[in-house]
């Protein structure tokens, strides 16, 4: 009996130094609970603070950054700045303030130029050319002058051509073309084909289409999209052998132009660049597919060579916006 007591009373013991360290336990976890919370609260009063002093001031950086994602020099409008006392961002403004005058200034000058030349240049090629014209219609010319002067009359029309084309790629990398409209690529394509067609046929060229009847239509710069479309053709005929032949075929979403020509596939490095001619027997002025890729490039269309089966192919993917 007196065992029982013991062991009773020494498990009462344990039992109430147990609860006793529970609940030193339990009130030392709430002062760590409130501690943590106090922590957390600062921490986040801090972030806040933080948070609000960096938007301030950061402000005036943001509002420049917006500015300059929304100039577009075509407009001719310089980026307006934010008013800050802060040292470094007014240094910054000052900066992109004088580097877009200096590119505007740049555009202004470009764009000048190739209005101007234009004139300055075609005029007097077009006096050279009419002068040939009556000289070649005199009644005492040898064989020998006819030859001279035909050939000083096909140097004139190839610089000519040149010249008009290399103002043409000069205004397009000015971003000159900005006006656009909707335009019926089927009606431009048959347009282009039926005048191409007789310079075609002039060298034994046949000409095979295959094009969508129905109108499809695209947001574009006619000017440029009629560009496109005739220096494709006039690259086909131009660098297509005897007797061969062109397809020309558009199925209301890929414009594709493909000619026999060299039995080998072309160098795609030299192919679009300018002046990069494949063959020295061609009298091409080595700019239309340069133009061609500059036009795709401009409209992000995507331009695409190949060679198949003794085709060259050069297919442009357009994208229309509907057909009916």
């Amino acid at each position: 009996m007196l065992r029982y007591y013991l062991v009773s009373g020494l498990f009462v013991f344990s039992t109430a130094i147990l609860l006793f360290y529970i609940f030193q336990k339990i009130h030392y976890a709430h002062e760590m609970v409130e501690y943590l919370c106090f922590f957390i609260g600062i921490m986040a009063a801090f972030m806040l603070a933080t948070r609000l002093i960096y938007k301030r001031l950061w402000n005036p950086f943001f509002q420049t950054l917006s500015q300059i994602e929304q100039f577009n020099i075509k407009n001719n409008e310089m980026p307006q700045f934010p008013q800050t006392g802060i040292k470094e961002f007014v240094q910054l403004n000052k900066a992109l303030e004088k580097l877009a005058e200096n590119n505007m200034n740049a555009y202004k000058i470009q764009k000048e130029f190739t209005e101007n030349a234009s004139h300055e240049m075609q005029t007097p090629l077009a006096v050279f050319q009419s002068k040939l014209d009556i000289l070649i219609q005199q009644p005492d010319l040898t064989e020998e002058h006819l030859s001279i002067i035909q050939s000083l009359y096909d140097t004139t029309s190839r610089l000519s051509r040149i010249n008009k084309n290399l103002l043409l790629l000069a205004k397009i990398d000015n971003l000159q073309f900005v006006e656009t409209q909707t335009i019926n690529v089927t009606e431009v394509i048959t347009e282009s084909l039926s005048f191409l067609t007789e310079q075609a046929a002039g060298k034994n060229i046949c000409i095979e289409s295959d094009i969508i009847r129905d109108s499809c239509w695209i947001e574009a710069n006619r000017t440029l999209t009629e560009s496109l479309v005739n220096n494709l053709i006039t690259n086909a005929i131009r660098h297509n052998t005897a007797n061969g032949h062109i397809v020309v075929a558009f199925d209301g979403e890929r414009l594709t132009v493909a000619n026999t020509g060299v039995n080998h596939p072309l160098d795609e490095k030299m192919l679009f660049r300018r002046f990069g001619r494949m063959t020295e027997k061609t009298k091409g002025s080595g700019l239309g597919l340069a133009i061609v890729q500059q036009i795709c490039l401009l409209n992000k269309w995507q331009i695409h060579y190949d060679f198949n089966q003794g085709m060259h192919s050069f297919r442009v993917t357009l994208p229309c916006t509907s057909t009916y």
